[in-house]
């Protein structure tokens, strides 16, 4: 265990707005000092309450490509699990914690937050990974994955109609990013990765595919961005930073991998394409595994095969 640094907090008054009011550096002391004075106010609806992000922002535009650092994860469950259950679990794991419902929260419907501080700030990708980790561990991957980057915005705690409140405050050890991250082995697809580096030719974490007796072929070692050329740097960073639609993205990746493939005359399966979308998916926050994604995404890749042949 390490004593706690500071972390940014970006507080925004509306989900409409993208641009953040203010941006604090605090303790997570300080930060659950600051939601549970919000905890005591009446909201009239979610909407009427300001939200906050756990990074900063440059420029202060609230994108994922203006992130910078996070020093804590924030779990939003929708039901799968109760939310005495993971207060139970915080106690048992004695870490420094803080859980509290939402505006949707219900008897019946358990819907809350759970918030876990980081040592130390660290870069987005290790955000993400570590929130893959800590969701593994508190929830068996109940969490929404769609809220995994630390530029996703959550409501404050406070007193809505017609949801019951809680608002429980763990004391507890705060670990390091790469304490969780090492102290699980998450099943697949949820693969971790530690390295922020972008592969690139210097890095030395990219290699060619090797040639065999009977032609290219990809082993297991093959499909990992960290470890092939079929996903290059430029492709990947176009992926990561554009602003182009969903479906465009995604698909001009696959395009970019089967016709990388074609260049140096491997040959790849819709499923090698699947594989290596799902890894550059968990770096971009992992908005793409569940089982209806992941039919649309085998349908991408079998096209993008049919129009590179």
């Amino acid at each position: 265990m390490i004593n706690q640094n500071t972390f940014p907090i970006s507080i925004f008054n509306r989900v409409t707005e993208n641009q953040a009011s203010e941006c604090e550096d605090m303790t997570f002391d300080e930060f659950v000092d600051i939601v549970s004075s919000f905890s005591c106010e009446e909201f009239a609806s979610k909407e009427a309450a300001p939200l906050f992000a756990s990074t900063r922002f440059t420029g202060g535009l609230r994108r994922k490509s203006n992130a910078t650092v996070s020093g804590l994860i924030v779990l939003d469950i929708d039901d799968g699990i109760q939310i005495e259950e993971v207060i139970g679990f915080c106690e048992q794991l004695g870490v420094k914690s803080l859980v509290y419902t939402t505006a949707s929260h219900r008897q019946d419907h358990h819907k809350f937050r759970v918030c876990i501080p980081l040592a130390e700030p660290v870069p987005y990708d290790e955000h993400v990974a570590c929130w893959h980790a800590i969701n593994y561990t508190f929830t068996g991957q109940a969490s929404d994955t769609s809220k995994v980057g630390c530029e996703s915005m959550f409501y404050v705690p406070g007193i809505y109609p017609n949801a019951p409140t809680q608002f429980v405050f763990h004391e507890g050890e705060i670990f390091e990013a790469k304490e969780w991250i090492n102290s699980v082995n998450l099943p697949a697809p949820h693969p971790i990765f530690v390295e922020s580096d972008k592969p690139t030719r210097a890095s030395g974490k990219v290699r060619r595919v090797k040639r065999t007796s009977s032609g290219n072929s990809l082993s297991d070692a093959d499909l990992d961005i960290y470890e092939t050329k079929l996903v290059s740097e430029k492709a990947l960073n176009k992926y990561l930073s554009s602003s182009d639609g969903w479906h465009q993205r995604r698909y001009g990746l696959m395009m970019s991998i089967t016709s990388r493939a074609r260049r140096m005359g491997v040959s790849v399966s819709s499923d090698n394409i699947v594989h290596l979308f799902n890894q550059v998916d968990l770096l971009d926050g992992g908005h793409y595994q569940s089982p209806k994604y992941q039919r649309e995404i085998q349908n991408d890749a079998a096209k993008a095969l049919a129009q590179a042949a």
